[in-house]
């Protein structure tokens, strides 16, 4: 099944229509048997990225082999779980959706061009109960603990070697020493933040042993790391060793190869699931200062996770209140960017789908042919009766984006 992977990032019941609009686009579609939101888009008119769907968040594009290690992981819904090495977001992405609302993840990428990218991501897929943090792995403040980790560990990649050939040579053995330093000490560090009867997963996309098996016998030896085994996953080539760990082969689906390693800290936390929301934590809607101000803009904030709006000189944000829990205070952290306020108002990002409401109930343009879609998103405006400033654009009752309406025209702006 050789293709472009993807991972729908929908609701469950867009799915269907997500995947009739990727179709009269062109695509054509397979779903590989390990996850339920995986896809292989084995053929298109065009590269899978300039499809409406991937423009509008609805579905992220990853190799198949990358969406294991969060699928291994496993955090329950409600779980608070920490994402120690988070850019590019697809996995991170795949956490904020398995936790859902009532739980939240907190991704960390030291700064630079990585962090950015991994919050534009977050961002496109409308990660509203996660927050961003730019620490050294190693060097992560005190926290949590945190019942689930996933430490997708900096390597040297030779598992994208049938993608990229040259990595072999840019990372040869007699140069992987510093990695090796630097993964013993996200290890160790990710076990000290690790509750007792926690699990942490430890991947990396090379074949190198030293990275690889040693890695975690050294994890077993010094940190008392218990490695449980991980069983083959449905629809790859699978190479299991005596302890447990997996070697996860993606050649074959145009992928690169993993490596796979789940370890529970030994101890009882007293609780399975630290951090996972008690019984009536959890509303339906998020607290009224969040809720009230989406409200009076005409949106709904009944799939927002509990949070409040923070308002800062680069903007308004939106904090899942959940993280409070394992982030103390004088710790630095982003939510999930909302607009900006200036003198004539608020400016919304275009990047609100989830808070949209079904179409019928605002007047929302809802158009039925995708080259309509792709007019708005090249800058063409649409006519429109609504005197509101805000819009919502739809699919046939699926929502896209928020468009802005300025003298009876709608739309698309990135910042409106």
């Amino acid at each position: 099944m050789k293709g472009r992977g993807f991972r729908l990032s929908c609701a469950s019941w867009e799915i269907p229509l997500v995947e009739q609009l990727l179709e009269e686009e062109g695509y054509a579609l397979e779903r590989p048997p390990f996850d339920d939101r995986a896809r292989v888009a084995v053929s298109g008119p065009s590269s899978l990225g300039s499809s409406i769907a991937a423009f509008s968040g609805l579905l992220y594009i990853q190799d198949l082999t990358s969406m294991l290690p969060p699928l291994v992981l496993a955090p329950q819904e409600g779980e608070v779980v920490l994402d120690l090495c988070a850019a590019p977001g697809g996995k991170s992405g795949i956490l904020s959706r398995l936790v859902g609302a009532s739980g939240a993840v907190v991704a960390n990428e030291p700064g630079g061009k990585r962090l950015g990218v991994l919050r534009n991501n977050l961002h496109l897929l409308e990660c509203f109960n996660t927050v961003t943090t730019s620490y050294s792995g190693e060097r992560f403040p005190e926290s949590g603990p945190f019942y689930r980790i996933l430490l997708d560990a900096p390597c040297s990649g030779w598992g994208t070697a049938e993608k990229n050939p040259r990595v072999t040579t840019m990372w040869p053995k007699e140069r992987t020493g510093s990695l090796v330093e630097l993964q013993r000490s996200l290890l160790r560090r990710g076990f000290e933040l690790l509750s007792p009867g926690g699990r942490l997963v430890y991947s990396t996309c090379t074949t190198h042993d030293r990275e690889n098996e040693e890695q975690i016998e050294w994890a077993a030896r010094e940190l008392g790391a218990e490695v449980e085994p991980l069983s083959p996953v449905e629809g790859f080539g699978n190479e299991a060793d005596a302890s447990g760990c997996l070697r996860v082969h993606g050649a074959e689906h145009g992928g690169q190869s993993f490596f796979l390693a789940r370890l529970r800290k030994p101890g009882d936390s007293g609780e399975e699931g630290v951090h996972k929301a008690k019984e009536g934590d959890v509303s339906g809607n998020a607290p009224e200062e969040a809720g009230k101000w989406f409200a009076d803009l005409g949106l709904d904030a009944r799939n927002l996770p509990p949070g409040r709006l923070e308002r800062t000189e680069s903007g308004i944000y939106f904090a899942p209140s959940r993280v409070a829990e394992v982030l103390p205070g004088g710790s630095s952290w982003r939510g999930r960017y909302i607009g900006s306020q200036h003198r004539k108002g608020v400016r919304l990002t275009s990047r609100l789908r989830t808070l949209l409401p079904p179409p019928e109930t605002t007047g929302g343009l809802d158009l039925g042919d995708a080259a309509d879609i792709r007019h708005l998103i090249a800058g063409q405006s649409y006519s429109v009766a609504s005197e509101g400033r805000f819009l919502g654009l739809y699919w046939r009752g699926l929502p896209l984006a928020l468009l802005a309406v300025k003298k009876g025209r709608c739309l698309f702006a990135e910042k409106v």
